[in-house]
C-alpha cells in the first residue's frame, strides 16, 4: 500500500467497513487518502452528487506511470516523414493480436516498405466493428468503458483502461511545466474540478494516485445539481483547486456566475476556444488557459503552445500523418485528415485512425523551443449553444449524451432562428429503423414542447466532405458568450 511519510501524525480512520468499501474502487487508497475524500465528497456545499468511480490504480500501475512521465519528458520527438521503430514495432506486434490489424496487414506484408498501402481504421470501425479491434489476449479484468460525447458526429462507447487516465495526468503535470508552473500535488487538497454546464450529467468525487491521493470533483453548473444558489461559489472556494478542466461551454458558464476562485492553470478540451473567450478567462483568472486537442479514441494529441503557434505534438506513443482522400501522406504544410497510430489504451490499438478532424503539420523550430511539430487545425470543433423553448441555454453535449441509445454513425444537429431542429441521422446498417418518435420525445426534454423537432435519415451523410468531416453542431443564431 502507498505510504505518505508526511502524514504519519494524522489520526486513525475508525470506519474500517467504510475505507475498505472505497478500496475497490480506489485499490491504492491510504487513510489520508479516505479522509481526503470524505473532505470533498461531505462538505456541506457539495454538489448533488449522482454517480460514484474510482480510479482503479493498482500497485503494478505506479511504476508504469513513473515512467511514461519520464519518457514524456525526454522522447520528445522532431518530425519524422515515416514512422519511427517503436511504432513500426509496436505494429507488428499488435498485427499477431487484433483482427483489424490483421485485415490491413497480410501476412509477409513489409510494413515499413509499404506503409502508406495500409487502410486507416475509421469511425465506422468503432461504430460497426470495435470487437475487431480488441486484441485477442487482452485481459478484460480492468475494463472500463468509456461513453464519448459526440462532438465529432460519432457517439461511441470506448473501451478504456485505468493506465490511461493516470497518463493523461502525467500529461497534464507535463503540459503545466512547459508553462513554468509546478504541479504540487498530494491528500491534503483538491488538485482538480471538472467543470460542466448541461441539464444532465454525471456528479462526483475522487481520489487521483498518481497525484499522490489528490482530490478530484466532477461538478455541473446547472442549478439544478446544487442545493442553494451560492453553494457553487462556496465549494470552488473551500476545494480551492490549482487546476480547472473542461469545456468552453462550462467556462463562460463560470463566467457568467462570477465564480471568482484563482486557479493556476485551465484546461479545456472537446470544443475549440475561441480568442474572445480565452482572452476573458485570462483577465478574470490571471492564468493560463490552455486549449488541448484530444480526441477520446486516443486521448490528448497535441497541445496549444506558449507562443499560441499551434498545437505541439505531445505523446511520444503516437505516429501522427495528414492523410489526403487516397490514404497518402501529405507533406508538412498542406492540409488533410489527421490520423493516428499507436497510443497507450490496451483495449483499442489503432493504426492509421482517421480522427475525423482535418488540419497540417508545421515542422519549423517553434521559438517556445519545443522540439516536436505542431498540428494546425483547419476547421476546430466551433462552440455552440443551443436555445430551448424558454430561451435557456441548451448544451450540444446533452444531445450527444441523449443520441447515445441510437445506432448511428454520424449526425448533424441545427438549430433555425425559430429555434426549431433539425436532426440529420447515418444510420451504421443500411434500410436500418429509426425510431424518430422516441428520438423526438428525448430532444423534446431538453428543449421544450414548443419546439419543432425534424428529423432526417441520410446514409450519405459526410460523404461530399473531406474525410467526412462535418460540422456537427450549428445555431444559426450567435450565441455571443463563447465569442
Amino acid at each position: 500500500m502507498t505510504d505518505y511519510d508526511d502524514f504519519n501524525n494524522i489520526s486513525p480512520v475508525r470506519d474500517v467497513t467504510a475505507i475498505e468499501d472505497r478500496r475497490e474502487r480506489n485499490p491504492l487508497m491510504t487513510e489520508a487518502g479516505f479522509r481526503n475524500f470524505l473532505r470533498i465528497k461531505q462538505h456541506p456545499n457539495a454538489p448533488v452528487w449522482n454517480f460514484e468511480t474510482g480510479d482503479r490504480i493498482e500497485a503494478s500501475d505506479l511504476p508504469v506511470h513513473a515512467a511514461f512521465a519520464e519518457s514524456l519528458t525526454e522522447k520528445r520527438n522532431p518530425f519524422s516523414s515515416s514512422p519511427p521503430p517503436d511504432i513500426l514495432e509496436w505494429v507488428r506486434v499488435m498485427r499477431g493480436k487484433v483482427f483489424a490489424f490483421q485485415e490491413r496487414v497480410p501476412e509477409g506484408f513489409d510494413i515499413e516498405r509499404n506503409w502508406t498501402a495500409i487502410p486507416p481504421v475509421t469511425r465506422t470501425d468503432l461504430a460497426a466493428r470495435l470487437h475487431t479491434l480488441v486484441p485477442q489476449d487482452a485481459d478484460l479484468s480492468r475494463l472500463i468503458t468509456y461513453d464519448t460525447s459526440g462532438t465529432t458526429g460519432h457517439a461511441v462507447a470506448v473501451p478504456t483502461h485505468p493506465r490511461v487516465l493516470g497518463k493523461v495526468l502525467n500529461m497534464m503535470g507535463y503540459v503545466m511545466g512547459r508553462y513554468d508552473i509546478p504541479l504540487d500535488v498530494g491528500p491534503e487538497m483538491t488538485a482538480c474540478i471538472n467543470v460542466g454546464a448541461q441539464a444532465m450529467s454525471v456528479v462526483f468525487p475522487n481520489i487521483m494516485t498518481v497525484w499522490r491521493e489528490a482530490g478530484f470533483a466532477k461538478v455541473n453548473l446547472h442549478p439544478e445539481g446544487w442545493r442553494l444558489p451560492d453553494d457553487p461559489h462556496r465549494f470552488f472556494e473551500e476545494m480551492a483547486p490549482p487546476i480547472i478542466t473542461g469545456d468552453p461551454v462550462g467556462f463562460a458558464e463560470m463566467l457568467r456566475m462570477g465564480i471568482d476562485h484563482r486557479p493556476k492553470f485551465f484546461f479545456t478540451t472537446a470544443l475549440s476556444l475561441s480568442a474572445g473567450l480565452k482572452k476573458r478567462l485570462e483577465n478574470q483568472y490571471g492564468c493560463p488557459v490552455v486549449d488541448w486537442y484530444a480526441v477520446s479514441e486516443t486521448g490528448p494529441i497535441g497541445y496549444v503552445c506558449r507562443e499560441n503557434n499551434g498545437f505541439h505534438l505531445l505523446p511520444h506513443d503516437i505516429y501522427v500523418e495528414i492523410l489526403d482522400p487516397h490514404d497518402q501522406p501529405l507533406p508538412p504544410g498542406e492540409i488533410g485528415d489527421i490520423a493516428v497510430t499507436g497510443g497507450r489504451n490496451p483495449y483499442l490499438p489503432l493504426l492509421r485512425y482517421r480522427t475525423g478532424d482535418r488540419g497540417s503539420l508545421d515542422t519549423a523550430p517553434c521559438p517556445c523551443g519545443e522540439p516536436t511539430p505542431r498540428i494546425r487545425l483547419t476547421d476546430g470543433r466551433k462552440p455552440v449553444l443551443f436555445q430551448s423553448y424558454i430561451g435557456a441555454p441548451v448544451n450540444p453535449i446533452d444531445v450527444g449524451r441523449l443520441l447515445r441509445g441510437v445506432a448511428f454513425v454520424q449526425y448533424r444537429m441545427v438549430q433555425r432562428e425559430d429555434r426549431s431542429c433539425d436532426l440529420t441521422l447515418r444510420p451504421i446498417f443500411k434500410d436500418q429503423a429509426v425510431d424518430r418518435i422516441a428520438i423526438e420525445s428525448k430532444l423534446k426534454l431538453l428543449f421544450g414542447e414548443g419546439i419543432e423537432i425534424r428529423i432526417h435519415v441520410d446514409p450519405t451523410l459526410g460523404d461530399d466532405m473531406p474525410g467526412g468531416k462535418i460540422a456537427v453542431y450549428e445555431n444559426e443564431a450567435d450565441y455571443p458568450d463563447l465569442r
